[in-house]
């Protein structure tokens, strides 16, 4: 507490939600505060005065000032009549901040609900002349989609902006994007919004130095992505699914990176946006059970930005493991689902096992993606590709973490027939056949001291990655990799 009875001017904006009471003048609608009765002055910020004493308001020993709550349930209650608007308030000057919301200085409203027995044309002008955007709630409008969508992003606001210590300049730009994050929620939850007035918002032209730069940003950098990115997402997201189904089953070379540092830079520009479209499809599965296969595959994709992309299995275990508990539930009503499942379980397995060097926790997770890729396989032979690469990452398990060549040799040969097949019908599989002859080599004189057994599938494998060679001159280090471990094995026969 402050002992003079002041509180501390806090050097950026905040945001809180708070309820209003709307009354009709002759000059058009205007808000008013429920319990006080204040006029909110379209078009002039609210400065709050103190109706018992005669100090500044907000003070720390009193009850004053302009009221917002963290948690949009604490306005419901004071919003009691019929016509009633719920919303953001921006909260700037001195802040008093509290348990349950804070108390300021000055404020104006930044985002309004109105309650559905408020006409449309109340509505349209609490839009033109506060100059903000309006949502008409429809009937039912406490239906829990829209509620838990509130008050997740209000939860946003309130981590982006509220205890943001940036300069003002910065939280902005924050206000803007978690706003625009507020109504995509808005807009998906079915309520229209009442479309802005064509002149620049009030607020941005009465005080600087909280919103300046907020209308453009608003509209170039929050508006127009927005509309777009419903339709650009999904695209978005099947295509880098697609691309990452393609680098989890390369058996050869796990983590895959097309030109360098490439994959990282992509994958540091897709964060954010597989953040909140994981956010987002969480609130709806809590309502719509159909959203959950959107929110499974949100968090596979997530979680392979995390690990191909970033090289942060760490980070990548969480949502993976929450997509494989969605796809389990989605597998046991829908078969289709199984291929996902195993895919997840797959990626859940390159974590620890590349990533986190834990080799032993990769197992469980391997041989139950075995298990439904084998099932798979016996229904379409496409998965035998799929069922080879599980294979493989569980062999390179059992050699490379665990020193357990010889628990290696049944997967890795299961994987060797498979390889065979496919290569047989496309010659773009030789190098997965190559490489799992090695592995099978490695296996035998490495870890069970067998040269004799590794000469062979060594041999082979260097037969292939010469034809390989000669066609891509990329392939010689495979190619010396192999002669490498096969003079070794011969040297030690004395050969």
């Amino acid at each position: 507490m402050n002992p003079g009875g002041s509180a501390p001017d806090v050097p950026a904006l905040s945001v809180g939600w708070r309820a209003w009471d709307v009354r009709t003048t002759s000059v058009g609608a205007v808000l008013n505060s429920p319990i006080g009765g204040e006029e909110w002055p379209p078009a002039a910020e609210l400065r709050a005065r103190c109706r018992t004493d005669d100090h500044t308001a907000p003070a720390t020993n009193c009850r004053c000032g302009i009221h917002a709550a963290r948690d949009i349930d604490h306005t419901w209650i004071y919003s009691g009549g019929d016509e009633y608007v719920v919303g953001c308030v921006g909260l700037w000057g001195v802040v008093v901040e509290g348990e349950r919301g804070w108390r300021a200085g000055i404020g104006y409203p930044l985002l309004l609900l109105c309650s559905p027995s408020i006409s449309p044309q109340t509505c349209h002008d609490l839009a033109t002349r506060y100059r903000i955007p309006v949502y008409p709630l429809p009937h039912g409008s406490a239906d829990p989609r829209i509620r838990a969508g509130i008050d997740w992003d209000v939860h946003l606001i309130a981590q982006e902006i509220r205890d943001n210590a940036d300069p003002v300049s910065r939280d902005v730009d924050r206000l803007a994007a978690a706003i625009a994050r507020l109504e995509a929620t808005l807009t998906r939850s079915g309520l229209r919004r009442i479309l802005l007035p064509s002149k620049v918002p009030w607020l941005l032209t009465r005080v600087p130095p909280i919103l300046r730069g907020l209308f453009w940003p608003l509209l170039l950098g929050v508006v127009l992505p927005s509309l777009l990115a419903v339709l650009a997402f999904r695209v978005v997201l099947n295509a880098g699914r697609a691309v990452h189904r393609r680098l989890s089953v390369a058996g050869r070379e796990p983590r895959r990176r097309v030109d360098g540092d490439l994959g990282s830079v992509r994958g540091k520009d897709a964060l954010p946006a597989l953040q909140e479209a994981v956010g987002l499809y969480r609130v709806l599965a809590a309502d719509d059970p159909d959203h959950r296969e959107d929110l499974a595959e949100a968090l596979e994709s997530l979680g392979r930005c995390y690990f191909f992309d970033l090289d942060r299995g760490g980070d990548a275990l969480a949502p993976v493991q929450e997509a494989i508990g969605l796809y389990r539930v989605l597998a046991a009503d829908d078969p289709d689902h199984r291929d996902d499942l195993a895919e997840a379980l797959e990626l859940l397995g390159r974590c620890y096992f590349f990533d986190l060097d834990r080799g032993a926790d990769a197992l469980s997770p391997l041989r139950e993606a075995i298990g439904i890729y084998r099932a798979l396989a016996v229904e379409d032979p496409a998965s035998r590709r799929d069922l080879a690469g599980a294979l493989m990452l569980l062999g390179r398990c059992y050699y490379s973490d665990l020193d357990q060549g010889a628990d290696a040799l049944s997967p890795v040969g299961e994987a060797i027939d498979i390889y065979r097949v496919l290569a047989a019908d496309d010659p773009t599989r030789r190098s997965d056949l190559a490489a799992a002859l090695q592995l099978l080599g490695l296996c035998y004189f490495i870890d069970m001291d067998q040269a004799e057994d590794a000469v062979s599938p060594v041999r082979e494998a260097v037969g292939l990655y010469r034809a390989l060679a000669a066609d891509d001159p990329a392939r010689h280090a495979d190619l010396a990799k192999a002669l490498d471990l096969l003079g070794r094995c011969q040297r030690s026969l004395g050969r």
